[in-house]
C-alpha cells in the first residue's frame, strides 16, 4: 500500500513517517522544495516538490496513492 504524506517534516508527521516504515508502507511525501533533506532517507520514501496551498502543484502527486494522510498544520500565524 503506498500512503501520500503531507506534514513529513513536522514533529508528528516525522513520527506518522517513521510509524508507516516501521509497517512497511511504501510512502510519498509533499515538501516544499529545500525541505527534502529533512525527510528520513529510505527506499521506501519517495519525495516530491509541492505546496499544499496550490492546488496546481498538487497535480498527478497522488497518482498511485492508496491513502492520503494530511498532518499540515500552522503553527505561527502572520498578518
Amino acid at each position: 500500500m503506498k500512503v501520500f504524506l503531507t506534514g513529513s517534516t513536522g514533529f508528528v508527521g516525522k513520527q506518522i513517517l517513521h510509524d508507516l516504515l516501521e509497517k512497511k508502507y511504501q510512502v510519498r511525501c509533499i515538501v516544499r522544495q529545500g525541505s527534502e533533506q529533512k525527510i528520513a532517507q529510505n527506499k521506501e520514501v519517495e519525495t516530491v516538490n509541492g505546496d499544499i496551498t496550490d492546488a496546481d502543484s498538487l497535480q498527478g502527486k497522488l497518482t498511485g496513492c492508496d491513502a492520503v494522510i494530511n498532518l499540515v498544520g500552522i503553527i505561527r500565524e502572520f498578518p
